[in-house]
């Protein structure tokens, strides 16, 4: 016969089985007695004499039972009588273990950790994952998912697929480690479930060249401007990470050099005395170049207007002048234009 008791069950629990008949009469030739192979297992007998020489035989649960350990007990009982010489007979009983959702999923591996490139493409998968759950049936059917406790900016990133474990891209990614908790959960009720941490370390590229803005202090510069004035700040954007990210700059104007405020800004001072008569307005440009392998970099160029100071004396174009004319002119007569310059 076969019984089918869950996994679950407590030690002590019982379960009813079919008696021996003995066809011959006497008090000596009735079934005296039942025994169960193997007798130190899980399972123990205990059975009652009735007075019409049948008896109540039960099963009972004397250790824990695991379905994943065991899932099928194929025992032996037996039944002897009184009689001289005693005689038996024996019954196979198979107690088939029935699935509890006792077991939460477990993953192949403690941890992940991949490295892919920030020009990776949105929709490029990353790594699968894989869990495995001992139980059986929709007990052992397992999903995964991003847990939801954990940084916004890592489910707009990623995206992993709830039948295959499939953990891919939802955007290009910048530089940088972002760590994933992904959770399998089965389908059994309740339902169990386990937690990895995927680390994706995104390595940069070196593909953004430097970038710069300027923001003007003035929208002209007297040009009695002292040295070392400063004109305008700078600033550097470049969204690579490590030496691919830092920056050197210069200036490509020989009236303008540039002091270094912190990593990403800049200022613009007066290098050389400036001239408005000479030059009235200067350009300048600021290369500056990344230290990635190949290294890449960028120019701005701006404008810088210089005003007029009171710097300059009238002058005439000849410092003496001789003049002659004949008599005989009248007042008013023009007799010769000079000409000054300031």
């Amino acid at each position: 016969m076969t019984i089918n008791i869950p996994e679950s069950v407590s030690v002590g629990a019982l379960y009813s089985l079919e008696g021996a008949v003995d066809d011959d009469t006497g008090t000596n030739n009735s079934v005296q007695g039942y025994a169960i192979e193997p007798a130190d297992g899980a399972f123990g007998i205990v059975f009652t004499q009735r007075l019409d020489r049948t008896s109540d035989v039960v099963l009972v649960v004397n250790q824990p039972l695991d379905r994943e350990t065991t899932p099928l007990h194929v025992l032996k009982l037996i039944a002897t009588d009184a009689g001289i010489p005693r005689r038996t007979a024996e019954m196979t009983v198979q107690v088939k273990v029935l699935d509890v959702n006792d077991n939460p999923p477990e993953f192949a591996r403690p941890s992940y950790r991949i490295n892919i490139g920030e020009n990776a493409l949105p929709g490029s998968a990353l790594v699968t994952l894989s869990a495995r759950d001992s139980d059986e049936g929709s007990n052992a059917e397992i999903r995964y998912r991003l847990s939801g406790h954990q940084d916004s900016g890592v489910a707009a990133m990623f995206a992993v697929n709830a039948t295959s474990g499939e953990v891919s891209l939802r955007q290009r990614p910048t530089s940088g480690l972002y760590s994933l908790i992904v959770e399998a959960s089965d389908n059994g009720t309740p339902s169990k479930d386990a937690q990895v941490i995927v680390e994706v370390q995104v390595i940069d590229n070196a593909n953004n060249p430097p970038s710069m803005t300027v923001s003007l202090l003035n929208p002209t510069i007297p040009e009695n401007a002292k040295m070392h004035t400063p004109v305008a700040h700078v600033s550097i954007d470049d969204p690579d990470s490590g030496s691919n990210g830092q920056v050197s700059c210069f200036s490509q104007s020989a009236f303008f050099d540039l002091r270094k405020l912190g990593d990403n800004d800049l200022m613009v001072n007066v290098a050389k005395e400036l001239d408005r008569e000479d030059t009235p307005t200067y350009r300048v440009t600021v290369f500056c170049q990344d230290y990635g392998t190949p290294p890449l970099n960028g120019t701005l160029t701006f404008i810088i207007d210089v005003s007029d100071v009171n710097d300059n004396a009238p002058s005439f174009s000849e410092p003496r002048v001789s003049l002659s004319f004949p008599e005989g002119n009248r007042v008013g007569d023009v007799v010769y234009t000079l000409t000054g310059h300031r």
